[in-house]
C-alpha cells in the first residue's frame, strides 16, 4: 500500500489545501441483482451490495473509494477501489483523468474464464488503472491502461463508449460498448469484448449485458440482467435540507 499512497500523494495534497468552498462530499449506496464488471459476473450471478464516498474539491479534483461484496464459487468476499482525478473542460467537452487502485482483501482477481477453483490468496491481485474520459452531449469515451491488466503481470487497456437519451425527467437510456486487449486473457486473441443498455428511472435501473465471445468460455452463453436501486446523498443536498428547515420556522 506504500507505493499506492506515494503515487496518490500529489492530488491529495492539492485536495487538502485545495480550499474548501463549495466543495462536496457525495455518498452512494447501491443494491442489485449482480455485480458485472467489463461484462463479467463478480458475485457469481447473486446479489451485490456496494457503497461510493467521494470528496469533490471546488477546482475539479476528487478522490474517492468505492467497496462491493463479490462471491466467486464457494468464496463470497469483497473488493475495494480506490481512486482520485480531476476534471476540466477543453471547449465544449469534459476531460477526466483519474487514477484507480483495484485490492482485493482477502485475494482473489477478476477473471474472465470466471473460474473460482483458480482462486489466488496473494496481495498481487492489486493493480493500478491510469483512466482518461471525455463526454459531449450525452456521448461519452474512456481510455483505461494497466502494466499489471487484473493482476496478471502483463500490460492491457479497456476502451468503452456510451451514448446517454434523457427520455424525460427521472427517465434515461443509455447504451455501453466495450473492449478489453490485453495478454492476460486467456484466449487466442487476447480480448474480450462486452455490449449492454441501461434504462434509469429515479434511483432504480435495469441493465441487459452481453459478451459476444464464447469460443474460450467467458461468460457469454446469455445475456444477464441486472435490475438495482442507488441511493445518492450529498453534502450540498443535506445543507439545502437544513436550510430550508430554518426558513420554515
Amino acid at each position: 500500500m506504500t507505493t499506492f499512497n506515494m503515487r496518490f500523494m500529489p492530488l491529495i495534497l492539492i485536495l487538502s489545501f485545495g480550499g474548501s468552498l463549495h466543495a462536496e462530499i457525495v455518498g452512494k449506496f447501491t443494491a442489485a441483482t449482480n455485480y458485472l464488471w467489463r461484462g463479467v459476473t463478480q458475485t457469481n450471478d447473486t446479489p451485490a451490495i456496494a457503497a461510493d464516498l467521494a470528496y469533490h474539491a471546488p477546482q475539479g479534483s476528487y478522490i474517492g473509494v468505492w467497496s462491493s461484496s463479490t462471491d466467486y464459487g464457494d468464496r463470497p468476499s469483497y473488493e475495494v477501489q480506490s481512486y482520485l482525478g480531476h476534471g476540466f473542460k477543453l471547449g465544449a467537452v469534459d476531460i477526466d483523468l483519474a487514477l484507480r487502485y483495484y485490492y482485493f482483501p482477502s485475494g482473489g482477481k477478476y477473471s474472465y474464464d470466471f473460474q473460482p477453483d483458480q482462486w489466488e490468496n496473494k496481495e498481487s491481485s492489486s493493480f493500478t488503472e491510469v483512466q482518461i474520459g471525455a463526454a459531449y452531449a450525452g456521448f461519452s469515451a474512456r481510455y483505461a491502461y494497466s502494466n499489471s491488466y487484473i493482476a496478471s503481470d502483463r500490460p492491457g487497456y479497456y476502451v468503452e463508449l456510451n451514448y446517454t437519451y434523457d427520455v424525460m425527467d427521472d427517465l434515461a437510456f443509455t447504451l455501453h460498448a466495450g473492449g478489453t486487449k490485453s495478454a492476460a486473457i486467456d484466449d487466442t486473441q487476447h480480448s474480450a469484448s462486452d455490449q449492454s443498455a441501461t434504462i434509469r428511472w429515479k434511483d432504480f435501473f435495469l441493465t441487459a449485458s452481453y459478451m459476444p465471445d464464447n469460443e474460450d468460455g467467458r461468460q457469454s452463453d446469455k445475456v444477464r440482467y441486472v435490475f438495482g436501486w442507488t441511493m445518492v446523498i450529498s453534502s450540498d443536498d443535506l445543507k439545502r435540507d437544513s436550510l430550508a428547515t430554518k426558513d420554515e420556522k
